[in-house]
């Protein structure tokens, strides 16, 4: 697919997913959730990556999980469990 066609593409991304705030910059695409609690949060976030996985197998998309992290913010340090389709995604290390 070329960068054009890329970017008609992804820029409706934002639309895909209802409960995540999508920031997208040059070929990176972030997504910002929040909940009340841990629990609250995990739920929200694997909701929140199934809507997305579904978006880009009907937009014959892929993500690609070599380049794919999360961070989080909390005062409590908790591990959430993230789970795309039937791969978990764990705390790691991002590189710059």
């Amino acid at each position: 697919m070329g960068p054009l066609l890329f970017l008609i593409y992804i820029n409706y991304i934002q639309y895909a997913v209802t409960n995540a705030k999508v920031k997208l910059f040059a070929g990176d695409t972030n997504l910002f959730l929040h909940g009340k609690s841990l629990n609250e949060l995990e739920n929200t976030t694997n909701n929140t990556l199934n809507q997305l996985t579904h978006w880009m197998a009907v937009n014959k998309l892929s993500i690609n999980i070599d380049k794919t992290c999360y961070a989080k913010h909390v005062t409590v340090y908790l591990v959430l469990k993230i789970k795309l389709k039937e791969i978990k995604l764990y705390r790691k290390q991002c590189d710059n």
